[in-house]
């Protein structure tokens, strides 16, 4: 370091600690040594950093209001530069801020790092995943399209079913009795105010309790041989830290630049989409509750969620014995495992039961759209500024959500599919089953 370096340096430390800081940050102990078993952690909080970071970026261009919330979202896609690869960076982000939250609770259990003295540490960890939990959730509904909109109203109902609070908390998230204008503004101010100040606050504590409680360490070895073999976070610890995030950060750009999120046709109170789901975090819960009948629906909304969170809360202070070894805790790592399992499948038998998709053809999209022009329907619907406003507008109708079968079905029987439809049925325009599939790829080519 040179003398105008050293000297700042010193005049730095002198005011601000910096030795004693880095002293904190870097020195910290660790018995057994470093371990790329403890990059989740670190990993975590740099997916949260960058969340932080992409969020506020967004923040310059998005506007939470029901008439440019839609709009401000497809023009930081569409107009500002790098602004697609930025919402990729910031959904992506969030899906890996939640893998990355499960991997860590999954190895704080297996290694029994809950175990005294670290109930709090193990307490703010769990507040913080359900924060995380938070954000994706209020995030959802913000780009204001057909599915979060949809997906929004789906969630605040299943709220409303919980005993005694459900009521008031899904009243005081849509802000009335609908979701609208005060739903958009809450969840705003929830998503960018009041989640990022718990969470903060509770990592920070979080923090503080690992430093003061110290790192846990391997589940197996006596203090004598963790003692001589240990290490400290800095360099090497800290090395493959940076490594993870690194990995991380590619993966997260290769998702942004390649699979870029879809933005669905703008929210439309009035035309609900054929199918709605939450996104691949919650569709375990949106499966379970297809088990249930209305009358014990509470079942699935409250009671296993509840009795899995209780389990979680009260882990530390049920489960006193000392030992640590997973294959000396073979019940309940069983149990773990099983809840963990039974998720998964949920989540894969929900995504099974997803409706089909539709890749136009060209060419049957481009016969799609002549039929279309020559039947009048220009006169009602409108397309990009293009045609009449007495229904629908179809600009993005591939993004709306709607399944070919749901179009094909609407064509042949409007009024059947939309109560007090005033369209023409494809019988009435002297439309055949060829002319229905050609003009089904040409909806699905709008977007």
């Amino acid at each position: 370091m040179s003398t105008r370096h050293s000297r700042l340096y010193r005049w730095l430390d002198e005011r601000l600690a910096l030795s004693a800081l880095s002293d904190f940050l870097l020195n910290e102990p660790m018995p057994g040594g470093p371990s790329f078993w403890y990059v989740f952690g670190s990993s975590l909080f740099f997916i949260l950093l960058m969340q932080a970071l992409t969020g506020v970026m967004m923040l310059f261009y998005y506007a939470p209001t029901m008439d440019h919330a839609w709009e401000s979202i497809r023009y930081m896609m569409e107009e500002v530069p790098f602004g697609s690869f930025i919402r990729g960076l910031h959904h992506w982000g969030a899906s890996a801020m939640i893998i990355m939250a499960i991997l860590h609770i999954t190895q704080v259990f297996v290694w029994g790092a809950y175990k005294r003295p670290r109930e709090l540490t193990w307490l703010a960890g769990l507040t913080a995943f359900g924060t995380v939990l938070g954000f994706a959730w209020t995030g959802y509904l913000l780009p204001w399209d057909q599915l979060s909109y949809w997906g929004t109203i789906v969630g605040t109902e299943i709220i409303g079913t919980v005993p005694l609070v459900g009521e008031p908390l899904a009243t005081f998230l849509k802000g009335g009795g609908a979701i609208g204008a005060q739903t958009l503004s809450r969840f705003y101010a929830i998503h960018i105010w009041l989640l990022p100040a718990i969470i903060f606050t509770v990592i920070g504590l979080h923090l503080y309790l690992f430093r003061k409680q110290g790192v846990a360490g391997p589940f197996s070895g006596t203090v004598q041989e963790l003692e001589r073999n240990k290490g400290f976070f800095f360099p090497r610890q800290f090395f493959f830290d940076v490594i993870a995030a690194m990995l991380i950060f590619l993966i997260l750009v290769y998702l942004a630049m390649f699979h870029p999120p879809e933005l669905r046709s703008p929210a439309n109170p009035s035309l609900a989409p054929a199918h709605v789901a939450p996104e691949w975090y919650f569709l375990f819960l949106y499966q379970l509750l297809k088990y249930f009948p209305k009358e014990w629906i509470v079942v699935g909304t409250t009671i296993i969620p509840g009795i899995m969170a209780l389990a979680l809360v009260g882990l530390p202070f049920y489960d006193r014995n000392p030992e640590r070894h997973p294959l000396k805790r073979l019940r309940a790592l069983s149990i773990f495992f099983l809840v963990l399992c039974a998720m998964a499948v949920l989540t894969y038998l929900a995504i099974l039961s997803a409706p089909e998709t539709l890749t136009p053809d060209p060419e049957l999209a481009l016969k799609g759209k002549q039929i279309y022009q020559e039947s009048g329907c220009t006169s009602c619907h409108q397309i990009h500024g293009q045609g009449g406003s007495v229904g629908p507008d179809l600009s993005y109708e591939a993004l709306a959500g709607r399944s070919p079968d749901w179009i094909r079905q609407h064509f042949r029987h409007p009024d059947q599919v939309v109560e007090g439809s005033i369209m023409p049925s494809a019988a009435e325009l002297g439309l055949d089953e060829d002319d229905i599939e050609a003009l089904t790829h040409f909806m699905f080519s709008l977007k």
